[in-house]
């Protein structure tokens, strides 16, 4: 350990005063650590003794990694964090830096544990967090579906940097002792759906004029599946995409879109876009066809007009590139076949959803006047 002499010389009649200035070190010792399955260096370098004052140096190894690609794309997009983020191109690594002072996190930026299999990218200053980064898959696909039909180029560039198979890292403050949620402005419930053996999750904002709804679905083989529904003006727009878990990834299959439309009084239009292309489905509200008449690719749902008791017949012509028996297909019948769902005075809130899947209908709720019933 050494000490140095600060010298101050002040006014002008020179006077000097020394005085012994606080003890410094240029000490530090390096480890090899792991956290979960990443295998990291930390250097850990004493700045002052007296104070107790530690820089630590976490490298981690600049390889692909979920946690490495969170890394650069929070490095190259938050000011905050760029001057505690640095890539070490001798070392290829990816360098954090963080200060304590008695032991404690005074400032800088590490990555702590974050349950389940996520770890989140923390950002302290004056020994408190402010500002993390952490992974969600909820948040990720309503991100991408809203940056979607939103056309909101600024997110969907955030979308474009990510490596394939990663998730959109979601920032979040602390404030009053707690993190703020991606979803607050949002309703959560659970949805019980027949034919499933776990609740659906469902985030809505139901606006009158835009009313957005996104169903996070468990089902076979645990495969999980996200499916968003916007309805403004008339238009409802359908996006739908299946992901299975391969190691710490969630492997996307192809995204699935569709709008429906009405194309005059007795007929609306489904535009849809799959894996296999671009396609158009029609639907017909008739009243006139043998109840037991059946063709390809074509649905049939009966409906009787309260008003005069008069029969009205849906009939949902999908085009082939529609898989039948997908949660796609499942919600694109039971939107399209409804009358009800085109009224100008009725909303997506206004359906129970429970009988989307094994039936493919939804049901008007009680409180709203309904002008057919399903035979």
């Amino acid at each position: 350990m050494k000490k140095s002499i600060v010298v101050l010389m002040l006014g002008l009649g020179g006077v000097i005063y020394a005085q012994e200035a606080t003890a410094l070190s240029n000490v530090s010792k390096t480890d090899t650590l792991k956290l979960r399955d990443i295998t990291y260096v930390l250097e850990s370098s004493v700045l002052n003794d007296s104070l107790d004052i530690v820089e630590e140096r976490s490298a981690m190894p600049a390889i692909h990694t979920p946690l490495n690609s969170r890394l650069k794309y929070i490095a190259t997009t938050d000011e905050g964090f760029k001057p505690f983020i640095s890539l070490d191109s001798k070392q290829d690594s990816i360098v954090l830096v963080s200060k304590y002072i008695k032991g404690e996190l005074e400032s800088g930026v590490v990555v702590e544990d974050n349950g389940a299999e996520d770890l989140a990218v923390v950002h302290y200053t004056d020994f408190k967090p402010v500002t993390r980064y952490i992974t969600n898959s909820d948040y990720h696909f309503y991100m991408y579906a809203s940056s979607e039909i939103e056309k909101n180029d600024a997110l969907r560039d955030q979308f474009d940097n990510l490596d394939e198979g990663e998730l959109l890292p979601y920032k979040q403050s602390y404030v009053n002792d707690k993190w703020t949620s991606w979803n607050g402005n949002l309703t959560e419930s659970q949805v019980n759906i027949d034919g499933l053996s776990t609740p659906a999750t469902l985030y809505s904002s139901l606006d009158e004029n835009k009313e957005k709804m996104m169903w996070k679905i468990i089902g076979k083989d645990n495969v999980l599946s996200y499916v968003f529904i916007e309805k403004e003006k008339g238009i409802t727009t359908v996006y739908e995409q299946s992901f299975k878990k391969e190691g710490s990834k969630l492997v996307a299959s192809p995204l699935n879109t569709a709008s429906m439309i009405n194309v005059g009084f007795d007929k609306k239009r489904v535009t849809a876009k799959t894996e296999k292309g671009k396609s158009i489905s029609d639907i017909y509200f008739e009243n006139f066809g043998k109840r037991e008449w059946k063709k390809p690719n074509q649905y049939i749902f009966d409906y009787k007009r309260k008003s005069d008791k008069k029969d009205t017949r849906t009939r949902v012509v999908l085009d082939k590139s529609i898989a039948p028996d997908t949660i796609f297909f499942d919600f694109i019948v039971a939107l399209a076949n409804n009358p009800e769902l085109f009224r100008r005075d009725v909303h997506l809130k206004d359906f129970s959803y429970e009988q989307i899947l094994n039936k493919k209908i939804i049901v008007l709720n009680a409180s709203v006047k309904a002008l057919y019933t399903l035979e």
